[in-house]
């Protein structure tokens, strides 16, 4: 009887290694599914050597074959799949920081505002209206001001002086969003303008500050700076004043055109800024009937290639000095004589 129990015992065995041996060599081996790695754009097929991009739907899965003895099968794992994030598409340079109401000042809204305490802070502003000076040694100082038709942001008058920092403009303005005599700007933002940036007066200075992307209205000769009448003690220095490519009438545009009665303006430094835009970037020229520019200083300017006609006009040019001045790309500019 043992011996009967251990030959059925051996058959058993001999039974299983046989099925091991079968499914290994016959019909229930399976090739291993391809890799399927994506991205957002396309579909590539991974086989071990190889990624090529294809617009592919995997073909379904075979059914395993079946054998004749009975046996359970177990289906393989689904293929694993990957996906390769695309990286974040590349952003234009920023614009240049520095300029106008810092990020995080909380603004106070008001319209029409007339400075008229010497000495007066107006701080943290959002402006829809103008604010009038006639007192002296006011100060406006992180502020947004916007246009919506109205002649000027800021406007001196009588005995009125300003110094305007860290400020914002932009809109539509009649005539200029800064205005007229006695006024300094520092590290202001001005865009948009649908006419003149500032009116340069008496005693004006403008520095380190940026003048661009302006949006003249129909007929408007727009200027980043302009100087109309016999007025001097005028610095405009270390700034970016570049209207656009080809827009408006000048970045910078001196010509006294009042009249013999009063015939000069002058002295003006125009030093250290970057210029572009309008028809010519620069004008600098006498007026009519003997109105004359006087002590007129160009000096160490960069202007960009993007004027409609070219950089200075050259038709009349008048400037005491004129020295180091160059396009953008470090070329001498011959300044017309």
């Amino acid at each position: 009887m043992r011996r009967i129990l251990v030959s059925a015992g051996l058959m058993g065995a001999v039974l299983t290694v046989a099925f091991v041996v079968v499914q290994l060599s016959g019909g229930f081996a399976r090739q291993p599914e391809p890799v399927t790695v994506a991205d957002a754009s396309w579909h590539g097929r991974y086989d071990g050597s190889r990624c090529t991009r294809q617009n592919t739907t995997p073909s379904p899965t075979p059914s395993p074959t079946q054998t004749a003895a009975p046996a359970a099968t177990t289906s393989a794992a689904p293929a694993a799949t990957a996906t390769v994030v695309a990286p974040p598409p590349a952003k234009s340079d920023p614009a240049p920081s520095g300029y106008g109401v810092p990020s995080g000042v909380t603004l106070k809204s008001v319209k029409d505002v007339t400075a008229d305490q010497a000495g007066q802070v107006l701080d943290a502003l959002n402006v829809s209206g103008t604010i009038t000076v006639t007192a002296p040694d006011v100060t406006i100082k992180r502020s947004k001001f916007t246009g919506t038709g109205q002649d000027w942001a800021v406007h001196t008058s009588g005995n009125g002086s300003v110094r305007i920092e860290d400020s914002t403009f932009s809109g539509d303005y009649q005539s200029e969003a800064i205005s007229y005599h006695n006024w300094s700007a520092t590290r202001i933002d001005l865009s948009g303008m649908s006419n003149d940036g500032a009116k340069l007066g008496n005693n004006v200075s403008l520095t380190d500050s940026w003048i661009h992307d302006f949006k003249p209205a129909d007929g408007a000769h727009s200027d980043g700076v302009q100087l109309v009448e016999d007025v001097g003690n005028i610095v405009i220095k270390n700034n970016k004043i570049d209207l656009g490519t080809k827009v408006g009438n000048a970045a910078i545009f001196l010509s006294p055109d009042i009249g013999a009665e009063r015939p000069s303006a002058g002295p003006i430094s125009i030093d250290g800024n970057t210029l572009g835009g309008g028809g010519y970037t620069l004008y600098s020229v006498n007026g009519r009937d003997g109105a004359t520019l006087q002590s007129v200083a160009i000096t160490n300017n960069k202007f960009v290639r993007n004027a409609l006609y070219g950089p200075v006009y050259a038709s009349e040019f008048v400037a005491k000095t004129v020295s180091g001045n160059t396009y953008t790309d470090g070329t001498a500019l011959k300044m017309p004589s």
